[in-house]
């Protein structure tokens, strides 16, 4: 199963998917439901993930809808809904097309009012099966005495074109009051209507807010309603864009299908002026495209699809025009669509096995035989090719419409060598074949027809070229066969690669050379598969691009860096810098020496040594890591001294880099247990924190843990388990808020004797269930880190030495205070600063930055200033990067924010009608979290299911999002993820809500 396309259009709190195609792995799991395994399903195209949900009255809800396709063709579905009038059919969601074997999501919108269970039928049908599902909706009371009534999807805007957004304030209480409007955020959003609002009872009034912008972007604000005691927020989002099309929205206009397989083709319009418009749609181009009459002429309210039909029997690429009016102003789309050739009545996966086995070795594969027509076919089997391969097959065999046959090809085991055949089945009228290779040994054996020769070995085309740079080998082909040889090259490769030919005509006894380029643009690998087929012969190199891991000073090949990785601080690791004369003269090395900012690194030998021609020689470094820490600073030089360059005598640098760890080893979540802390726990020296730790059971079983052991990194006693033993974790339920979980208690406390500020104390311990329980051990690791405050007035070593990084506690700082730091150069000689940054502008940000370059005698200091953003609910550490003169002068320095008294605030209170619901779930992509209370201050967690933080964002507003990235701005994996909400609302109450999240690939 593969992911067909994906257009989507974010609406505020959920996303709205245009036309989503979504791949689940495995079992769809679900907090809500359970799918009922596909073949006992009562339904044909329905998954019954969700049928039954919750929600707060005058909180909108959207329920996603899953439909499959298990059948061998695409089918057109119309789904419609009925019943409570509190639901309906998103307008995306009205027709969906499915390809074969894939999934997709419809969304069903629901509000309601008032508190109550509410239902609708769904039904879904291709014309012929019809099913339905029944949806029940169990509404509460409202959270408060009034909600809001926002527009619950973004908006778009065009530039300069004033919006207006209404927003509704609904009373639900039988008594009459008075509430305030406050807005924030971006200044493209006002208001000038009434502070204060005045509702009947029962009753409700609309507001405006007004938007406008002069330029593109996405703008957001938060409108903010309270009483005095209750508040709520909404969280309003604007796109501002400078649009070409009135109606269109152009999300896609290139589509991909088969011979013979009926497509529709979604185009989407959309109208953002408030007043319903009338349009005329033509289309004109190849008879493959038909459009519904009844779409010629649309009155548009808000949003609609336009369904285009299109069916083509023979492969090519075909292109419509599709023209929108209203009279006066005019739209025109180019659809095209790319028909590849059909598979035909049947097909054999895959098309081709590729084995590398050892000499003699044995091996079975499997191949499927899928039957892609309407009527059964009556198919013969054969196999052709060396004699080791066999296959025992009662031919003919008949396959039913649909219907798919498996058989086995075994593989004898030979001597080295390259091995081939051919399974074909046939109709009589048609063939298809699949091909077998195996490549038995390390050696590529010399086709019949023609020959290979490159640089490389057994099927393996490895390329290096430094970043930014490309390099290009030859592939030479030189025909064996005794007749004229025509050779076809196919490349499958990211655009890495690049062949000066595709195809090379070669007289007998003669060769062709090919050109084959890795540009390396960007600095890092490429990959690529080269298929040549001559004759009958067909061979395959993998091609193979790296970044050069050296830099080359006029011959002489210095490595890039030298990595460590993690090493136990028990431990000391010798490796050798790299150093290759590739010059025709001897290049004597002096000078070995190492720059002096970690004692951790050691040259056991800096006697001087030469590198004669062609030689290849190593400096040794050794590395000891003397804490648990992260070594950057430390810079290995040497002379030299090489004729071709200019001057002859030069100095080379390269950069070392380690890590320091303790009882190094990966340990794995072995049961059903995952737990998180909040942020990093610290506390100053010769002090102490208490650290509240979430234990959550994602089991089916009960789990009591009676056995709490310290592992490592606990020797001198700095941490403690307050929690007494045992307890037992119920099995969590995703559903109930704040369910099967348990809160263990943590104390950290270093001291003077055992910590060093700024670094990292970690320790694991690791907790036990009885014999009789189900089994269970998890490991928890605990990162603490040790603190100083910075004294009042004084300074910060600008370049620290030994790895220490600098914690600098503005846990102090208010919300828009200014603090200055001082930093003092320590060096004996002069520096220039080139330059500082934050890595991350969410807490801080610079005032008043330097004039770079700033040049900074011995002793002298600078002076930093930095606005605080905002003050987190807990401890939480920013980095204030330094860049110095030269390469190794880069200082990085936590700037520790947050509460003022202990590094993690208590334990948010555990309040049953504070939850979240994330939507869609399972997701693919971005997550909307949608919260029953709003918050002033918080924090979203999204953890692993072993327990690690993937990213972490500010929670404020009862309308959040997930973009489904890791902090590192990269995709999260598909798996089973727990998102953390907590924080304080706005009566503040701290409270905090976890829901799991299936992720999809």
């Amino acid at each position: 199963m593969a992911i067909a396309s994906e257009q989507f259009k974010s609406q505020g709190d959920v996303m709205i998917f245009r036309k989503p195609i979504v791949l689940i792995a495995g079992v769809l799991l679900l907090a809500a439901a359970t799918a009922t395994a596909q073949g006992g399903s009562p339904y044909n195209f329905i998954r019954p993930v969700i049928s039954t949900f919750d929600a707060d009255a005058g909180i909108p809800v959207q329920i996603p809808l899953f439909i499959e396709n298990q059948g061998a063709a695409a089918v057109t579905l119309e789904i419609a809904i009925s019943g409570a009038p509190e639901y309906s059919l998103d307008s995306l969601s009205q027709v969906i097309h499915i390809q074969p074997n894939m999934i997709d999501v419809g969304l069903v919108h629901f509000l309601a009012m008032s508190a109550g269970t509410y239902t609708a039928l769904l039904t879904v049908t291709d014309g012929t099966l019809t099913d339905s599902l029944v949806l029940t909706g169990r509404v509460s009371p409202p959270a408060g005495p009034f909600f809001l009534l926002p527009p619950y999807h973004d908006l778009i805007s065009d530039i300069g074109t004033q919006l207006k957004i209404p927003v509704t304030i609904r009373n639900a209480t039988p008594n009459a009051y008075s509430v305030t409007v406050g807005l924030s955020g971006d200044s493209e959003f006002s208001y000038s209507g009434a502070q204060t609002v005045s509702l009947a009872a029962n009753g409700e009034e609309t507001i405006y807010i007004d938007f406008f912008s002069t330029t593109e972007g996405f703008f957001s604000s938060n409108l903010t309603v309270t009483d005095g005691s209750y508040s709520m927020t909404a969280l309003m989002n604007v796109q501002a864009v400078d649009r070409i099309y009135n109606w269109i929205v152009p999300f896609e206009d290139e589509f991909i299908t088969m011979e013979g397989e009926q497509q529709t083709l979604p185009i989407f319009l959309e109208n953002t002026s408030g007043t319903p418009v009338t349009l005329s749609i033509n289309l004109t181009g190849d008879n493959a495209f038909d459009l519904d009459p009844a779409y010629s002429q649309l009155t548009l309210v808000q949003s609609a699809t336009v369904p285009i039909s299109f069916l083509s029997q023979i492969a090519g690429t075909f292109t419509a025009l599709l023209t929108v009016t209203d009279g006066s102003a005019v739209d025109s789309l180019l659809i095209t669509v790319h028909v590849q050739p059909g598979p035909g009545d049947f097909v054999i996966t895959p098309e081709h096995y590729e084995f590398r086995v050892q000499e003699q070795t044995p091996f079975t594969c499997e191949f499927t035989v899928l039957n892609m027509s309407s009527s059964t076919q009556n198919l013969t089997l054969s196999l052709s090719g060396d004699p080791q391969f066999s296959m025992q097959q009662n031919n003919p065999i008949s396959l039913a419409p649909r219907d798919a046959y498996t058989t086995q090809v075994q593989f004898q085991g030979a001597t080295e060598g390259w091995y081939s055949a051919t399974l074909t089945a046939t109709n009589g009228v048609e063939t298809d074949s699949a091909m077998i290779i195996a490549h038995v040994g390390d050696t590529h054996v010399p086709g019949t027809l023609y020959t290979l020769q490159y640089d490389g070995k057994d099927f393996f085309f490895p390329f290096e070229a430094a970043a930014g740079a490309s390099v290009t080998k030859d592939l030479i082909i030189t025909n064996v066969s005794g007749q004229q040889l025509v050779v076809d090259l196919s490349l499958r490769s990211d655009s890495s690669f690049s062949l000066s030919a595709s195809t090379v005509t070669i007289d007998s006894a003669s060769s062709a050379t090919v050109q084959v380029t890795f540009d390396n643009s960007y600095g890092g690998i490429g990959e690529g598969f080269l298929i040549l087929e001559g004759g009958s012969q067909v061979e395959h190199l993998f091609l193979a691009g790296f970044t050069t891991p050296w830099k080359d000073f006029n011959g002489l090949l210095v490595m890039n860096e030298l990595d460590f990785g993690m090493v136990d601080t028990s431990m000391q690791v010798c490796l050798d810098v790299v150093l290759e004369n590739t010059t025709q003269n001897s290049i004597p090395i002096s000078n070995i020496q190492l720059s002096g900012f970690s004692s951790d690194f050691t040259l056991p030998n800096t006697s001087n040594f030469s590198i004669n021609p062609g030689e290849t020689k190593g400096i040794t470094v050794c590395f000891k890591p003397s804490v648990v820490s992260m070594v950057m600073n430390e810079v290995l030089t040497f002379s030299f001294t090489n004729p071709a360059s200019n001057p002859n005598t030069q100095t080379a640098s390269v950069n070392l880099t380690g890590r320091g760890g303790r009882g190094i080893g990966t340990k794995f979540d072995s049961c059903g247990i995952v737990g998180w802390y909040v942020n990093t726990i610290s506390a100053p020296i010769d002090g102490s924190t208490d650290a509240s730790i979430e234990l959550y059971n994602i089991s089916n079983q009960s789990i009591t843990l009676g056995n709490a052991y310290w592992e490592d990194g606990n020797q001198d006693g700095i941490y403690s388990l307050l929690t007494q033993l045992p307890i037992t974790i119920q099995p969590h339920n995703p559903t109930v808020p704040s369910s099967g979980k348990q809160v263990v208690q943590i104390r950290y406390a270093p001291t003077a004797q055992s910590s060093t500020p700024g670094v990292e104390d970690v320790a694991t311990l690791r907790l036990e269930a009885s014999a009789s329980q189900y089994p269970t051990q998890f490991w928890l690791t605990l990162v603490g880190i040790p603190t100083n405050p910075a004294p009042a007035g004084g300074t910060i070593v600008l370049f620290p030495k030994d790895g220490n990084v600098p914690t600098v506690d503005l846990r102090s700082a208010a919300n828009n205070g200014i603090q200055e730091l001082q930093f003092k150069n320590n060096l004996d000689v002069a520096v220039t600063i080139s330059g500082y940054e934050l890595a991350s502008d969410e807490r801080f940000e610079i005032v008043d930055p330097l004039d770079a370059p700033t040049k900074l005698q011995s002793g002298e200091t600078i002076a930093v200033k930095l606005r605080t953003k905002r003050v987190p609910l807990n401890t939480s550490t920013d980095a204030l990067i330094m860049h110095g003169s030269h390469e190794h002068l880069h200082s990085r320095f936590q700037l520790l924010s947050g509460s003022a008294t202990t590094a993690i605030d208590g334990q948010p209170a555990s309040v049953e009608n504070f939850a979240c619901t994330l939507s869609p779930n399972p997701a693919r992509n971005t997550v909307a979290i949608t919260l029953n209370q709003a918050l002033t201050t918080g924090r979203v967690q999204v953890i692993d299911n072993l327990g690690r933080l993937v990213t972490e964002f500010d929670a404020q507003g009862n309308a959040l999002r997930w973009d489904g990235n890791t902090s590192s701005g990269v995709p999260a994996g598909a798996g089973i993820y727990h998102l953390r909400i907590s924080g304080t609302t706005t009566n503040g109450l701290m409270v905090s809500d976890t829901h799991r999240l299936v992720k999809t690939q």
